[in-house]
């Protein structure tokens, strides 16, 4: 399993945005987040990466937390050079 999140519980401040969403990711799938403004789908993606710490649940990652970690403080233009935007 590449990416796996249990009962992910995450939000800003007093504000809880997500409340126990589970999803995982295997090798070699792809995945997208859809749904309308204001979701949680950059609150999910926030907390998966480290950006935004989540309030409960699990996040259990290989790889890809490895390189998101490395990327976090990464300005824009490095992060573009680099080829991840």
């Amino acid at each position: 399993m590449l990416l796996e999140v249990k009962n992910l519980t995450a939000g800003y401040g007093t504000v809880t945005a997500l409340k126990n969403i589970s999803f995982n990711v295997k090798e070699g799938e792809i995945v997208a987040m859809i749904g309308p403004n204001g979701a949680g789908k950059s609150i999910a993606l926030n907390s998966v990466s480290g950006v935004l710490k989540a309030k409960d649940g699990s996040i259990s990652s290989g790889e890809f937390y490895s390189r998101a970690k490395a990327l976090r403080g990464c300005e824009q233009t490095s992060l573009l050079l680099k080829g991840y935007l």
